[in-house]
């Protein structure tokens, strides 16, 4: 008998064919509506979540009405099973304890706003959970729609590459392939996740979809191959692995060999060839850039280890402070949202000048801090529960249908894991709708043979939900429209703020009387780690408006107050007032909360020299040099020490001599010993 290619038509209600009703159609709109919400982008903006969290809201919103408006058609069978399973439940757990944190938090402003994200998670959870629940035949078309989506997305990547290929940087062009991702390893990480699903559609469609799929898979491999992103690298190849593995699995038990034999070397050309032609490009960029960090996949991948490697090292430094940040508040965290009021205190000696790293890099270690390390545990339950559930299915006596989908879910939430264990998922929307509707997809998937109970059972249940969906959700509108409408002036403030910056006596467009109007009452934290009164009362710096500045300062300075920005600002306000004291000791504190920031030490020395403290500036100098050692460093070091008028000519040519042993192409340096040596 001729083998046949996997449907999942068979098993749509216990193995019961029908054709899809008008409700399945706009149910899989929907759901197709949530994969499509980062295609949406806006100009003029901070950054693209803002408006990609607010579209989410609104989006769960109208679904909850559609739920109620169609509830006798949604509601057929009984929803107790969804809300009794371990996974949602150890979730709803772990938003209880995120919760009671904010209780500890230093800013709570901004514990409310991501814990809002956290909700309109878990909203988006439910949703997706409810609408399938029953539906899992809807996946083999969404599979469909989540080709043509990720084919739209890689293609423009590809092209893009190829387009600057030899034109311009290899560092420069492979950070260019972002999407609407905002960040090249988060698009990355989109595609690594949403792979298994191509994988899916290319064993289950047959005859031009089957080749969609295909070539989807192509160009989403090619990308991330490009992109350089080790933890996409190590997903990809696990995946692909499994993928090889658990395909033989459920075809070795629905004796489908040759089917098998054939998808396999399907899958096998598809990743070997978009592999080989992504290195290719590589190698050929890398002859013309050969100082690039990037590189091939062998490259990457051989400096995981290696912590001579840059960002291979700052990676485990960052997760060695943030594990004594952690050890500090153990119990219910530093407040949720409010690890980045706290990166500071570990990144200061990590980072140069005002680079800024919200995320420790590892969301369980940033869950830990932020909530507490039971909590933390109780996030890596989630995972848990989730894969087990998966593998129970995959090995359970269900349709092989199931469990080919089993794989394709588990293989997916792997590569969100890993991402998770590198980046920071969790803050950004869309790997939120996958991470939702992948826990969503294993519950139904797992219940799918379970006895059903009728719907009309639980119709105060489902009202519940239903109102517990539309009210959250409206709230979720709200907070994130007004975030939205933050980040959209923090772009506008930033660029004007921006285009007189190291300009003393230029006057931005805006006055502070406008600035004042453009931001809502929250957030009161910019995404670039900046308060928003500080950028206020820059605006009032410009204008001379001191002592409003300076209450500003002190007013918003509880709200981050392990960063550096306000003390900087005071010194400068201060160095316009000539009152040389003051401005001396905030330089002094910019400086040791920021000790790798050379613009912040430059002032700092200088004050020192105008105030005769040779040995606050040798002080200064030596901490600097600990953490950075920079020529230009040196020679305003021995410039201040001229200065402050502490050392004779026999002094300064000692100091001076050394600097050039230590920097012998310095040429300030160099060029001030041959003027010392004629005395």
């Amino acid at each position: 008998m001729m083998e046949q290619e996997l449907d999942l038509s068979k098993y749509v209600s216990k193995s019961k064919k029908r054709e899809m009703q008008s409700i399945d159609v706009l149910i899989l709109i929907i759901v197709s509506f949530y994969f499509s919400i980062d295609c949406i982008t806006i100009s003029y903006i901070q950054d693209q979540l803002g408006i990609h969290w607010l579209l989410l809201s609104i989006l769960n919103f109208l679904s909850g009405v559609f739920m109620f408006q169609y509830r006798k058609d949604i509601f057929h069978f009984s929803i107790k099973p969804i809300f009794k399973n371990s996974i949602l439940l150890i979730y709803f757990f772990f938003l209880i304890i995120a919760g009671v944190s904010i209780f500890f938090a230093i800013n709570k402003v901004e514990s409310m706003i991501i814990y809002t994200r956290f909700l309109t998670t878990v909203v988006t959870f439910c949703i997706l959970a409810v609408l399938l629940y029953k539906r899992l035949y809807l996946f083999k078309p969404l599979s469909i729609v989540v080709a043509i989506l990720i084919l739209i997305k890689s293609f423009s990547a590809v092209k893009l590459f190829y387009a600057g290929l030899g034109k311009i940087g290899l560092g420069v062009l492979i950070n260019s392939l972002q999407s609407t991702e905002g960040n090249k390893n988060i698009f990355a990480a989109v595609l690594v996740v949403q792979i298994p699903v191509l994988v899916y559609g290319l064993l289950v469609h047959k005859k031009w979809l089957k080749y969609l799929c295909a070539l989807s898979l192509g160009f989403a491999l090619t990308t991330v191959f490009l992109i350089n992103a080790r933890a996409a690298y190590l997903s990809t190849l696990l995946q692909f692995f499994l993928l090889l593995v658990g395909i033989f699995f459920i075809f070795y038990k629905a004796n489908k060999m040759k089917l098998f034999y054939k998808n396999a070397l399907v899958l096998l050309c598809v990743f070997l060839g978009s592999f080989f032609i992504s290195q290719h490009s590589i190698k050929k960029a890398l002859q013309k850039d050969k100082n690039s960090v990037y590189g091939t996949v062998g490259d990457r991948l051989s400096t995981i280890t290696d912590n001579s490697n840059s960002t291979t090292s700052i990676r485990l430094e960052y997760w060695q402070h943030a594990l004594e940040v952690v050890k500090k508040n153990p119990i219910l965290g530093v407040g949720v949202g409010n690890w980045k009021l706290y990166t500071t205190t570990y990144t200061n000696t990590l980072i140069d000048d005002n680079t800024f790293s919200k995320h420790p890099h590892n969301d369980f270690i940033e869950v830990a801090g932020e909530t507490g390390i039971p909590n933390g545990i109780v996030y890596i339950l989630i995972f848990g529960c989730a894969f087990f559930l998966a593998l129970k299915s995959m090995f359970s006596k269900q349709e092989h249908e199931l469990k080919l989908l089993s794989l394709i879910l588990f293989i997916s939430l792997c590569g969100y894991f890993i991402d998770a264990f590198f980046n920071f998922p969790l803050e950004r929307p869309h790997m939120q709708i996958l991470f939702a509707f992948l826990l969503a997809t294993i519950i139904i998937n797992y219940l799918e043979d379970k006895e059903e109970k009728k719907g009309d059972q639980d119709v105060i249940w489902i009202k519940v939900l239903v109102l517990s969906i539309v009210v959250l959700s409206a709230v979720g509108t709200c907070i994130h429209y007004t975030v939205f409408k933050s980040m959209k002036s923090q772009f506008i403030i930033d660029n004007d703020l921006n285009s007189v910056d190291g300009l003393p006596d230029a006057l931005p467009q805006y006055k502070y009387d406008q600035v004042k109007l453009m931001f809502p009452s929250f957030p009161n934290i910019a995404e670039n780690s900046e308060t928003i009164g500080y950028k206020e009362a820059k605006y009032l710096q410009k204008e001379k408006r001191y002592d409003e500045a300076i209450k500003i300062l002190d007013s918003v300075h509880k709200f981050s107050p392990n960063t550096a920005y306000d003390y900087y600002l005071k010194c400068k306000i201060y160095q316009d007032l000539k009152k040389q004291d003051s401005a001396y000791l905030y330089g002094k504190k910019a400086f040791y909360a920021k000790p790798r920031n050379i613009y912040y030490y430059k002032m700092a020395i200088h004050l020192g020299s105008l105030n005769k403290d040779s040995a606050e500036i040798v002080k200064m100098y030596n901490l600097f040099n600990t953490y950075r050692k920079d020529s230009q460093a040196y020679f305003y070091y021995a410039k201040c020490l001229a200065w402050s008028g502490k050392y004779n000519i026999k002094e300064m040519k000692k100091i001076v001599d050394e600097g050039v042993k230590l920097y012998p192409e310095e040429k300030d340096l160099i060029q001030w010993q041959s003027v010392l040596s004629k005395y």
